[in-house]
């Protein structure tokens, strides 16, 4: 089970959306949530239409900003449970007939108004009673070490995140490739990059699957690199 993950920043570019086209062909996921489309519903339909992806779920845009799509291929049995600005929350069965909660995730980028994206986190929680997969762009770090430049990241922030990783019993599945997913340079040169975006799993889930992995993948067109959760019952061939 191959999930994507991507801040497109703006998903009506060309570049942009030949950069998914081709991860789309060389990962082959099977489920992909976009944020930052900053498109309509209607205009997202028709990029998922264009992506080849048999069934989708959307949230508009607000203004010229925000915009979620999730988006999936056939054999895939996906039902709506409930969406948000920041949110799409769904149940899926897979193709073996495997059942979990799959939610794609959007931390509110203000810093002052995040503690409202941990609340709903953790209300979302209280609806979950089997496995559960979150991805997405968080907007927040667990730890320093996921920060490089500029000035160290508030310790209050790190931690009110991991306690609502804790509150609602996730854990942030390891990674393979670079360790930061987004990057920006500010007027004067001075370069940040963190690890914003990626993918916590419920215990349940870790139980069902032996290898869990997030590939942190490379893509123009968006200050965010893509992420891909992919959910194992054996090991990898490597």
């Amino acid at each position: 089970m191959r999930i994507l993950s991507w801040n497109v920043q703006g998903f009506g570019t060309p570049g942009t959306f030949h950069s998914l086209k081709r991860i789309l062909r060389e990962k082959k996921p099977e489920l992909v949530f976009l944020m930052e489309t900053r498109m309509t519903k209607a205009q997202m339909e028709k990029r998922r239409f264009q992506c080849g992806m048999t069934g989708g779920i959307s949230v508009g845009r607000v203004g010229l900003g925000g915009g979620l799509l999730l988006m999936w291929t056939t054999g895939w049995e996906v039902n709506l449970l409930s969406y948000s600005t920041g949110h799409i929350h769904v149940s899926v069965k897979t193709s073996d007939n495997y059942c979990l909660c799959l939610t794609g995730f959007y931390g509110n980028p203000e810093t002052q108004n995040r503690r409202f994206s941990w609340e709903l986190l953790r209300r979302l929680s209280q609806s979950v009673f089997g496995p559960w997969l979150v991805i997405g762009d968080f907007n927040e770090i667990l730890m320093a070490s996921e920060k490089k430049g500029l000035r160290d990241r508030p310790t209050y922030q790190m931690n009110s995140f991991r306690q609502a990783l804790v509150d609602c019993n996730l854990r942030s599945v390891p990674y393979q490739g670079y360790p930061f997913t987004w990057a920006r340079t500010y007027p004067g040169g001075d370069m940040v990059e963190e690890r914003l975006d990626r993918c916590v799993v419920s215990g349940r889930i870790s139980a069902d699957y032996g290898h869990i992995l997030t590939y942190h993948l490379v893509a123009s067109g968006s200050d965010h690199y893509p992420i891909l959760g992919e959910l194992l019952t054996e090991a990898p061939i490597v």
